[in-house]
């Protein structure tokens, strides 16, 4: 695992927070030493900032979609499971942080912006993800209570609706 992190990104006490960063200060400052940073207000324009804060929105555009959805703290677990549910059965589940299957509910690993366009129009890509030259080889969306869902691949990181505790 050591040889697939970035360089300095076990050396860092502080992560730094910027805005305004320009992608060119974005690679120097950060991306080609492998230093991490929290990049402030690059999403003000994203129009999920509002709707996706709105339950009856999302039901509107996709609650009668059929969505894969993990059910368990992780796969660790031995009550962990996937079961297929509408967008709506799911967002029901995470509103009332209804646990009665016994454990959290969460979407993950799923192409959510493939199958729901008009999800997909509410965010913007940001330039920093063209960092590197590379072409981008997914574009996920992450739905789910406090306490679920550990990613550990290098990545773009935003966050629309919540919080997010990240230790690096």
């Amino acid at each position: 695992m050591l040889g697939v992190l970035p360089p300095k990104s076990l050396c860092c006490k502080t992560v730094v927070k910027k805005s305004g960063l320009s992608l060119e200060g974005f690679l120097r400052e950060h991306f080609l030493p492998g230093s991490p940073v929290i990049l402030t207000d690059c999403m003000a324009h994203w129009p999920a900032r509002a709707k996706w804060n709105d339950m009856d929105y999302l039901i509107r555009v996709a609650g009668d979609r059929t969505v894969p959805v993990e059910v368990g703290k992780n796969y660790l677990y031995p009550e962990w499971k996937q079961e297929l549910i509408t967008f709506s059965q799911f967002l029901e589940r995470i509103r009332g942080n209804d646990f009665s299957s016994g454990a959290p509910t969460y979407l993950a690993q799923h192409s959510l912006f493939d199958q729901i366009n008009e999800l997909r129009e509410d965010i913007r890509m940001p330039d920093y993800c063209c960092a590197g030259g590379g072409e981008l080889r997914s574009l996920n969306a992450w739905f789910g209570p406090a306490g679920t869902v550990h990613d550990p691949h290098h990545n773009v990181f935003a966050q629309v609706v919540g919080k997010k505790y990240v230790r690096l």
